[in-house]
């Protein structure tokens, strides 16, 4: 697409004047603790894959904040979920104490802000979010529903 495009002209002049794109990931992607990339695997693990593994979802419980700390790599975790072959869309569930807040992000046509809405929420057709006063034993099977039921 045309800002596709944009963006690789705008990488190969940057990379012509001396940028390195190793030495600006490491920048961007540095200085994380151990205990958030320990968060970040439980949360891989969690992976739910659902509508054929389409669509993506994961969840971290209050005693997860308690053990890792409440520094969290949501970048990161949305990126590595996102990348994932055949994933459309992905769902990320965190409880909180008094209820969940719920992340949302596509890569096709899917608009999120729509199942956002569902939740009260809100955002963009590729990120939306939404937060429901509810306890992740509660939470979880109504997002999971509401997932399921995304058409195809």
């Amino acid at each position: 697409s045309e800002g596709q495009d944009e963006a690789f002209l705008v990488a190969a002049a940057l990379s012509r004047a001396g940028a390195s794109p190793r030495l600006t990931d490491r920048k961007v992607a540095s200085g994380r603790s151990l205990e958030s990339r320990r968060l970040l695997s439980r949360m891989l693990g969690r992976i739910e894959a659902l509508q054929g593994g389409s669509i993506l979802l994961t969840w971290q419980s209050l005693a997860d904040e308690r053990e890792f700390g409440q520094r969290r790599d949501s970048d990161a975790l949305h990126h590595l979920m996102l990348t994932i072959a055949g994933v459309r869309a992905i769902a990320v569930l965190r409880e909180k104490e008094d209820g969940c807040s719920i992340s949302f992000r596509a890569v096709d046509e899917i608009d999120v802000s729509r199942v956002a809405a569902t939740f009260g929420g809100g955002g963009h057709q590729k990120a939306a979010g939404a937060f429901i006063r509810k306890d992740l034993q509660t939470a979880l099977p109504a997002l999971r529903a509401t997932l399921l039921a995304i058409p195809s």
